[in-house]
């Protein structure tokens, strides 16, 4: 909910934005989705700093003129002049070499650019986003990044939270997978008990990791003439934590309700029995205060869950939790969702 309230914030001003966090948590397609929701009508384009040398990045980035480098017969425009009223998402920002992020703070406070071999300005109007997975304070400390950019840059900061930190997001995004790679091989569909064991995973790769999985899983299913994705359909790793206790301390998903003979639906019964229904102790903790807390933390991680898996629809949700529809909105509104 605050990466959603601060990525809203972000689409309503046009300053810079720094997105904090692991590769592949995400940082782009935030950005992205900044990009795309705001008014501004130009082009989103990305560079990822690491990947060039200096002065590949400089030329790639601010453009040269007509014999300033080898090889070049006729002004080249950079990306900042092809993201004329649109977007420049730099990459893994810490690795831009410190003049180049000079140009850059002169972009960001003044809107001007000097091309290679060009002496005079030019002004150019674009919004700058850039990524970094490292701690920039850590690096102003060390010279190797500029106290000035970094502090334009920090005025829209926004951490992206690595998918162990944020596990309700983790059933949409791999939904969203299985369409992107499931299209081509006429399948799509994922049972409810792989929903629920993916979210039992740590992702260390973060979504790479996560849509790799996926892919392999639809080519394991696609192989087997079946059109649904099994726990037998995963890798291995993920195969194994169907037989697996969550760690202490892990707050677990409901596994899917089941059909009654009449048509309803009721949550199964806890396997993980304790101080509250699929809750694990956290080691000192005062046992009341930890039912207190959890409790509330696993009543709303039920409500997102069944919000994800009916996409949106509240009645629909409602029924899986077999609760109320009174009961269900009082409840969504007591967390916010």
């Amino acid at each position: 909910q605050v990466l959603r309230a601060e990525i809203g914030a972000a689409i309503q001003r046009t300053t810079p934005v720094l997105l904090e966090g692991e590769p592949g948590s995400g940082r782009e397609f935030a950005a992205r989705v900044i990009h795309f929701a705001s008014p501004c009508g130009g082009a989103f384009l990305a560079v990822e700093c690491a990947a060039l040398s200096p002065d590949a990045l400089e030329l790639e980035l601010f453009g040269c003129l007509t014999d300033a480098v080898p090889g070049a017969y006729s002004d080249r425009a950079g990306l900042v002049h092809q993201a004329q009223f649109g977007t420049l998402f730099l990459a893994e920002i810490q690795a831009l070499p410190i003049e180049h992020q000079r140009s850059l703070l002169a972009l960001v406070d003044r809107g001007e650019v000097v091309r290679v071999g060009a002496t005079k300005p030019e002004s150019v109007e674009l919004r700058v986003m850039a990524s970094t997975s490292v701690d920039l304070e850590r690096e102003v400390r060390a010279g190797r990044f500029l106290p000035e950019l970094h502090a334009r840059l920090c005025a829209g900061l926004i951490r992206v939270p690595p998918l162990r930190e944020r596990r309700e997001d983790i059933v949409d995004w791999a939904r969203a997978f299985a369409r992107e790679h499931g299209a081509r091989l006429g399948l799509d569909s994922l049972s409810p008990e792989v929903e629920s064991l993916l979210v039992l995973h740590d992702w260390p790769q973060n979504l790479p990791e996560l849509s790799d999985a996926i892919l392999r899983a639809l080519q394991a299913c696609h192989g087997a003439h079946e059109r649904t994705v099994r726990v037998e359909h995963l890798p291995a790793a993920l195969r194994e934590l169907s037989g697996a206790r969550p760690r202490r301390g892990m707050l677990v998903p409901p596994p899917p309700p089941r059909a009654t003979p009449d048509g309803t639906h009721v949550a199964q019964a806890s396997q993980y029995s304790g101080a509250g229904p699929w809750l694990v102790g956290v080691p000192g903790r005062d046992a009341a205060a930890e039912v207190a807390i959890s409790l509330r933390e696993f009543e709303k991680l039920c409500l997102m869950c069944a919000l994800a898996r009916t996409k949106g629809d509240k009645l629909k949700a409602a029924k899986l939790l077999a609760v109320g529809k009174s009961t269900f909105y009082r409840k969504i509104a007591k967390h916010g969702l």
